[in-house]
């Protein structure tokens, strides 16, 4: 079913759609001073603590994170936690899933029996219970196109025993999880029985679901409560990196596609920002400028404000 929604509709998901309305000056002014949360904030390689913090600040940024580090070789979450404080949100998973995907394969992902997996279990009850870490993500479960890698790309089941004690444990202490999946039926299926099983785990889409159209979004948010999506890579400068054959725009910096807009404001509660850095050949400010003059003026302001921090601000009650 899914799969007949996204072939007729896929085109609705690029820029080549209808164009949103054109901001004011008002929504303007309003999206260039807005404070923003980054809820696909990366920690990089070579990127320190006081550089993170000084680019958050010079692009108005007041909290990140949400994903966890992109490489083994990037600095210690804990630099960036003591360095940042509530600005910094910590999430646990994803460093340990890259781990064991290479180590293992994509068979490994899904054995609850592997010792690094054991250990992360291990650790994010007491990070959980202790407020040390919101969750689990960015847990890359079906990236099999999405990668411009392709030793990094992968598919397993979103209903694994992994992943069905990591939602388990989330539940228990209404965590969050950030998801990275393509829209096939099956991982779509899988992610649904998870959030039936666990209602009070709030899901987050990496990229709004790679592929997916706001038409199949529309349907899973309005099926799932607990359902969220954040945009990053899906506006330039970060989708040239990426094949242009699963990641389509959502906005540039000077339009956005009316569907999405649409979508965005009758759902106004259930969107967040980000920027997906994972690399230095990328400008952060040219990032988040995009959002401030693509995405965000074409809002209205109480929504604006939602999609900016406030949804983020509520979901992971940031100080």
């Amino acid at each position: 079913m899914y799969g007949f929604i996204r072939a007729g509709l896929i085109l609705l998901a690029g820029i080549g759609g209808a164009f949103a309305a054109e901001p004011t000056a008002e929504t303007r002014r309003l999206a260039a001073e807005i404070p923003i949360a980054d809820m696909h904030l990366h920690l990089i390689p070579d990127l320190t603590p006081d550089e993170l913090r000084t680019r958050m600040d010079r692009n108005k940024v007041q909290w990140g994170g949400a994903v966890g580090r992109i490489s083994p070789r990037a600095p210690a979450v804990e630099l960036f936690r003591q360095a940042l404080g509530d600005r910094y949100v910590v999430m646990a998973g994803q460093p340990d899933f890259t781990a064991i995907y290479y180590e293992g394969g994509a068979a490994a992902l899904a054995d609850p029996a592997n010792a690094t997996f054991k250990a992360l279990l291990d650790s994010a009850e007491y990070g959980l219970k202790a407020g040390r870490i919101r969750g689990f993500g960015e847990l890359i479960v079906n990236n099999r196109t999405s990668h411009p890698d392709q030793a990094f790309r992968r598919k397993f089941a979103t209903d694994a025993p992994t992943l069905r004690a990591l939602f388990e444990m989330a539940n228990r202490h209404k965590g969050v999880i950030q998801i990275h999946m393509q829209p096939d039926d099956d991982s779509i299926a899988g992610l649904e029985r998870m959030m039936a099983a666990n209602p009070d785990v709030s899901v987050i889409l990496s990229h709004c679901m790679v592929e997916a159209s706001p038409s199949l979004v529309r349907q899973l948010m309005q099926k799932h409560p607990q359902l969220f999506c954040e945009l990053s890579a899906r506006s330039p400068p970060v989708i040239p990196a990426r094949s242009p054959a699963t990641y389509q725009n959502i906005f540039d910096g000077y339009s956005a596609n009316s569907g999405w807009i649409a979508l965005i404001e009758s759902l106004a509660d259930r969107f967040m920002v980000g920027s997906d850095l994972t690399h230095a050949g990328v400008s952060y400010d040219e990032i988040i400028g995009v959002i401030r003059t693509g995405l965000l003026p074409r809002l209205p302001p109480e929504t604006m404000a939602k999609v900016a921090h406030g949804n983020a601000v509520r979901l992971f009650a940031l100080k």
